[in-house]
């Protein structure tokens, strides 16, 4: 992943999806997409993505 200081574009087709998978290809994947809720708030949208993880892999998720 490369960090830039040029400013994130709105993206009008923004919709639920694995974004962990996005950021970074290599990500484990014992984070599994469990859920993903848009809130409509005028001029932003808040998304709350939420992953689960099984006990075993608490530590290394940690």
């Amino acid at each position: 992943m490369q960090i830039t200081d040029e400013p994130l574009l709105f993206d009008p087709n923004l919709t639920c999806r694995n974004f962990f998978l996005e950021i970074d290809a290599n990500a484990p994947d014992y984070f599994k997409y469990y859920d993903c809720q848009i809130q409509d708030e005028g001029q932003t949208w808040r998304i709350t993505v939420v992953y689960k993880v099984d006990g075993k892999y608490a530590k290394q998720a940690h």
